[in-house]
């Protein structure tokens, strides 16, 4: 009986071990991305819990590659710095292929290419995620919805008629 105990409390770790990137929750993921952009420890830790998040959660996958994009901001490394940027785009393209109309993983990628230097070859992708953002904002949760819209305002990426229909919604 104590063996049947133990193995059935070892198979239970070894399945909330495996899937514990599933149960991350948004909300959590959003402070600590917000923290992160100035605590790279926050950022290598956090991407440590997303390293075996699956593409078919777009949303948490998209935050993986932004956690990415943070740890190659924190790299004093060039080499680093550029692979890791590498990786984050990547694995935002595959989150947005899997959810193209989401505003939130839109944002995330336009914010990180918003201060990537041009130069690098990443910033490919602004006013195509701007147009998914501005036409899906409205379903985002309010508090989302407010940050990505104080971005916007800020950005200095936006028309006058851009900025004007950010106001609206």
């Amino acid at each position: 009986m104590k063996y049947v105990f133990v193995v059935a409390t070892f198979f239970l770790s070894l399945y909330l071990y495996s899937n514990k990137t599933e149960t991350i929750s948004l909300e959590n993921l959003r402070l600590s991305y917000i923290k992160a952009i100035e605590d790279s420890e926050t950022a290598d830790n956090i991407l440590e819990q997303l390293s075996k998040v699956s593409p078919n959660n777009p949303m948490l996958y998209g935050y993986k590659g932004a956690f990415e994009a943070l740890v190659a901001k924190h790299s004093w490394n060039p080499y680093t710095k550029y692979d890791y940027l590498s990786k984050a785009m990547k694995t935002l393209e595959t989150a947005i292929k899997n959810d193209k109309n989401n505003a939130e993983i839109r944002f995330l990628r336009f914010s990180i290419q918003h201060y990537i230097p041009s130069f690098l070859g990443f910033s490919t992708n602004l006013e195509e995620d701007k147009e998914v953002i501005l036409k899906t904002l409205k379903y985002c949760e309010p508090k989302v919805k407010l940050v990505i819209k104080n971005f916007l305002k800020t950005s200095e990426r936006c028309t006058p008629a851009e900025l004007k229909m950010i106001d609206k919604i």
